[in-house]
């Protein structure tokens, strides 16, 4: 974050963090929890998860898991799907989203995830998801060294939490897909936040002068940014409108990115 003076305040990057915004793990291992939690959720990825379990070391886990649901299923035979603190996460598309909608009206909770414009946010609240993702940078850079992302889209993330705010949707933004600890803290202020392990450790080892942490955050003027948001409008029942917002957003990027997840299977 460049050389700052000694004369101010310093704070744990982390802690601030914790102070303005809901922070969850992009990790299910329970030590990187006990180090560096607390958190509300933790996620992971299908395919961390699926290689996890490959491990010849958790044969023994996985067989104890599997004895461990039959005997819950039989222990517990009333309790619904709808009662666990649980989110689905469905991919941020038309059919995707729809579903999210009949998912609701059945009380199971959803997460649209790979969110890259406004457009797929607006939908996601009307639909009733609980959170919506946007994902800063493509799904791409998560799997790939060689590729580049140089479109982040942390605004969107600002965008969605004031359209949110002024029309008193009760989704919640949720922001991941970062690349750095100094795109963390400009989205310091956001909603919620899923993280990996080795960004929440660094965070936990720095400090950094409070007046120049807190005004690095995109979010610092949102109260009074508010009332400049974008007119409120809807997608849910009008798919023709909306698909047509969606590609002419940002010139298609935003569709060319959810098309890419789909069709390649980055989240595998």
């Amino acid at each position: 974050m460049g050389s700052l003076s000694d004369t101010t305040p310093s704070v744990n990057l982390l802690e601030y963090l914790r102070s303005k915004t809901q922070v969850d793990c992009d990790s299910l291992s329970t030590q990187v929890a006990t180090d560096l939690g607390p958190f509300v959720d933790c996620t992971s990825n299908q395919g961390d998860t699926y290689f996890e379990l490959l491990k010849p070391e958790r044969a023994a886990l996985l067989k104890k898991s599997a004895a461990l649901g039959r005997q819950m299923q039989s222990e517990y035979p009333n309790v619904t799907f709808e009662e666990l603190a649980v989110e689905i996460s469905v991919p941020s598309t038309w059919e995707g989203l729809q579903a999210c909608r009949k998912l609701k009206s059945l009380g199971v909770k959803t997460l649209a995830t790979t969110a890259f414009t406004i457009e797929q946010a607006i939908l996601a609240a009307e639909a009733g998801c609980i959170y919506v993702s946007p994902f800063v940078h493509e799904l791409r850079v998560q799997f790939d060294e060689t590729y580049h992302d140089t479109d982040p889209i942390l605004s969107l993330c600002v965008e969605a939490q004031q359209y949110f705010e002024k029309y008193s949707y009760s989704t919640r933004v949720k922001a991941c897909s970062v690349i750095s600890v100094e795109e963390i803290m400009q989205l310091a202020g956001v909603a919620a936040f899923t993280i990996a392990p080795g960004y929440l450790q660094a965070m936990l080892e720095r400090d950094e002068p409070e007046a120049k942490v807190a005004e690095l955050s995109l979010f610092k003027d949102i109260t009074k940014s508010t009332e400049q948001g974008i007119e409120r409008t809807s997608f849910v029942n009008d798919e023709e409108r909306y698909r047509e917002a969606f590609a002419s957003r940002d010139g298609g990027k935003g569709q060319v990115k959810t098309r890419q997840v789909c069709e390649h299977s980055f989240l595998v």
